[in-house]
């Protein structure tokens, strides 16, 4: 057993709270009329044929908190457009779509996320993740698998669909970063993203408070070594993603007239504690192994594989990462040395190397 009581219940491992919004979604609208329009959008890009959401929405009167203008960006840096004040008028429901389609976003973000540049051992290791997760939805890997859609559903660029554009129409500036999109009303934006965020804490809440328990166990919980290997994975590779996003974001935002202050305050908080996170993390995943054995040197990979019980997609997933490992072991990175904010292994990089 661990000599030390493993705490990660102060980690974050995403936004939890809009970096453009300065206060939360409001729960009494100031509502103009009662008539009732159903909204089409999609939450992940338009260009995969994914069926789009359809919330039903009323025209309100926004007050001075509540944001109706979009930055477009493109040719004029500062460019936004005024958006009619459109929300949501329930919460739930727009809870309810997003999380039943879930799996099927994770499987396309992960099939955008193939790209020339993407470390190879990344791109197996999620895929091996959901393969574990296919044959148990109860493991934590799928609460991690979720964490990780879910931040990317949060910074990807939503767009009207249907007939009902809220007489809109997409924007055709090829140097915008929304371009081809019908953007969505913020407001509603802004809701589709606390609901998100919402259900992912409500996720890392269980999720960290069992990872405590299966490090805090030790070797009592070695056969459980490659599902806390896949969940510390996939929760590492989102903070490296949310971290590279949010600099990004910063660097997009953070010098607008409108919103620049306070993308810069908000983003710096939240990047200091995934950094935090990060080393936290890492620091208990190190001392679980120290006692269990680490899981990819080459003198125990053998019985790493024996004891975790693993299939054969992951007797060939372990055994392809014992071929890199030296490779991986060469190709170090540090957060300062990232210039073009992917921050891909960073951290995930060190789950290979025995501590």
């Amino acid at each position: 057993m661990i000599c030390f009581r493993p705490n990660v219940s102060d980690c974050g491992f995403f936004r939890e709270a809009s970096t453009v919004h300065s206060q939360p979604v409001s729960q009494d609208m100031v509502w103009i009329t009662s008539s009732v329009v159903t909204l089409q959008f999609h939450v992940v890009p338009p260009s995969w044929n994914s069926r789009p959401l359809e919330i039903r929405c009323r025209h309100f009167l926004p007050r001075a908190h509540e944001i109706v203008i979009k930055h477009v960006g493109g040719r004029d840096a500062n460019r936004a457009i005024t958006i009619p004040a459109y929300a949501a008028i329930d919460l739930g429901e727009v809870k309810k779509q997003l999380m039943m389609n879930l799996r099927h976003y994770c499987e396309a973000f992960f099939k955008e996320s193939i790209q020339p540049k993407s470390t190879p051992v990344v791109t197996k290791t999620i895929a091996m993740a959901l393969h574990f997760s296919s044959k148990n939805e109860t493991t934590l890997v799928t609460q991690a698998l979720q964490v990780w859609v879910g931040s990317k559903l949060c910074s990807t660029e939503r767009s009207l669909t249907g007939l009902e554009l809220l007489g809109m129409t997409s924007i055709d500036d090829p140097e915008s970063h929304l371009f081809g999109h019908v953007p969505i009303p913020p407001v509603l934006d802004h809701q589709c993203d606390s609901m998100a965020i919402e259900y992912m804490k409500e996720l890392t809440a269980s999720l960290l408070s069992a990872i405590s328990r299966k490090i805090q166990a030790g070797r009592r919980c070695r056969n459980d070594w490659f599902e806390v290997f896949l969940t510390i994975f996939i929760l590492l590779n989102n903070l490296e993603y949310v971290y590279g996003i949010q600099k990004t974001f910063q660097k997009y935002l953070g010098s607008t007239d409108k919103f620049g202050s306070h993308v810069k305050r908000t983003s710096e908080k939240y990047i200091d504690k995934w950094i935090w996170s990060a080393e936290n993390i890492l620091f208990m995943y190190n001392a679980f192994f120290k006692n269990t054995g680490a899981p990819f040197s080459l003198d125990t990979v053998d019985s790493a594989i024996a004891e975790g019980n693993l299939d054969k997609s992951g007797q060939d997933y372990v055994a392809e990462v014992k071929r890199v490992l030296p490779d991986i072991k060469a190709s170090a990175r540090k957060v300062s040395d990232v210039t073009d904010c992917n921050y891909e292994m960073v951290w995930c990089r060190e789950l290979f190397i025995p501590g």
